[in-house]
């Protein structure tokens, strides 16, 4: 099944690139070297942060299957769907809105942060109804992905938990946005590396004692400092701001 998705996915995307190509009149030429050596050297530390996201990311599943079993790790990737699934939803929306943001913030600060305040409440707002809702049914999610009878219980306290998380999430990237329009670059990076570094400590340490409840514990942990790190280098920019 997944080796046909891919290869429709090929097919038609090659498809669409030749159309592009033969349309708009697209020809291939060589980059030179040194631009991309010069590229790779200024943005290493950027690219590394966003190694160290793909790491906090798929850290918890690694560590959970590793340390407590596949069967655990199986009853993890529940969590991660649901939680998963507002994470994409959140940076879609949030990055629709961030070129409007951006041409507000050249404009007018005061009116991007009304603006920003406004998009980000939106979808904090229906991120947080929706997660209650979901508390409340969260044993039939637990059955209708086909968990074992004597695991749903836990389980669905663990996924009630685990929905705290993406209300943080909707607050961390909406912050992480807000730090890249002000060009905190190296602050962000910074806050990146040392909190992904926190999240694998924190799941080597609280996985064996606490299990699943470890995990979002960890999750929740980094997503929280994540928020109160992103507002203090976007508070102190503001200071700075109005000294001017």
């Amino acid at each position: 099944m997944n080796f046909l998705l891919g290869l429709s996915s090929l097919i038609f995307n090659l498809i669409a690139l030749f159309y592009i190509f033969k349309k708009f009149n697209f020809t291939l030429f060589y980059p030179k070297f040194e631009q991309i050596k010069e590229i790779i050297v200024r943005d290493f530390m950027f690219c590394m942060s966003q190694l160290s996201l793909s790491l906090r990311q798929h850290s918890p599943l690694l560590m959970v299957s590793y340390l407590l079993g596949f069967s655990y790790g199986g009853q993890y990737k529940v969590v991660e769907q649901i939680v998963s699934l507002y994470r994409t939803f959140s940076q879609v929306y949030l990055r629709f809105f961030f070129p409007k943001l951006c041409f507000k913030f050249s404009v007018s600060i005061p009116d991007t942060i009304v603006f920003w305040k406004k998009y980000t409440t939106a979808i904090f707002v229906f991120v947080v109804i929706s997660t209650c809702i979901l508390g409340f049914i969260s044993e039939d999610i637990i059955t209708f992905f086909n968990v074992p009878l004597e695991n749903r219980k836990i389980l669905s306290s663990v996924v009630k938990f685990a929905l705290i998380i993406p209300s943080l999430m909707v607050l961390s990237i909406s912050l992480e946005l807000a730090m890249f329009l002000i060009q905190k670059d190296k602050q962000y990076i910074r806050i990146i590396i040392a909190v992904t570094l926190i999240n694998v400590l924190m799941l080597v340490t609280l996985v064996p004692i606490f299990q699943l409840y470890g995990v979002v514990m960890s999750i929740l942990v980094a997503e929280l400092l994540f928020v109160l790190l992103f507002y203090s280098s976007i508070i102190s920019f503001k200071k700075n701001q109005i000294q001017c």
